[in-house]
């Protein structure tokens, strides 16, 4: 359990910032895989994406193709909703937030310099994602030097999290909204 009866709201999130830490570390942390939905014109769109990195400030860091569909609904509406599901913990975390986008530029370049040769495939296939192709092999298509001009950071600001424990009929939740640079916290009924 990630939340326990006698816990106060700041050991709370603690643990969600611990867990969200680990997330981020461990490839095989149930925190890795984030459902991440974005607002779009025929209503939201969701899928999953790999959490790389948390900041001292809780800002959850994601990699993307600038030609995706997310950095287009981004455009429409910055503020995207995550959800974290760990299945061992009976924990769901739900986040709104706020998101920046930086390519090519200082933050891009730190994280692009970390990637593997192969790695880097997944930013520049001749293909733009999403695209309509008449076979699966098609996809498969680079150019000879990938370079990092899709290659693009997604960083979400949370500005709120609402945290769930299941626990048989005692369960418990709290939410959290920040202001400015801290956290206000209130327990809610689950």
């Amino acid at each position: 359990m990630l939340i326990n009866r006698n816990d106060t709201l700041t050991e709370v999130l603690n643990n969600v910032s611990n867990e969200l830490h680990r997330g981020a570390l461990d490839r095989n942390h149930p925190f890795r895989l984030v459902s991440f939905s974005t607002h779009c014109k025929q209503g939201v769109n969701s899928r999953l994406v790999v959490l790389r990195e948390v900041m001292d400030d809780m800002s959850l860091v994601f990699f993307t193709d600038s030609r995706s569909n997310k950095i287009i609904d981004l455009g429409i509406n910055t503020n995207p909703a995550l959800l974290f599901w760990h299945a061992g913990k009976k924990v769901q975390v739900s986040v709104k937030g706020h998101a920046t986008l930086h390519q090519q530029d200082s933050l891009a370049e730190k994280y692009w310099s970390n990637i593997s040769i192969e790695g880097r495939k997944a930013y520049g296939s001749v293909n733009v994602p999403g695209e309509r192709i008449e076979r699966p092999d098609i996809a498969h298509n680079w150019p000879s030097e990938i370079n990092n001009e899709y290659f693009s950071v997604l960083v979400v600001r949370p500005m709120e999290m609402d945290v769930l424990q299941l626990h048989k009929l005692s369960h418990y939740r709290a939410e959290f909204k920040r202001n400015n640079d801290d956290w206000l916290g209130s327990w809610i009924a689950p």
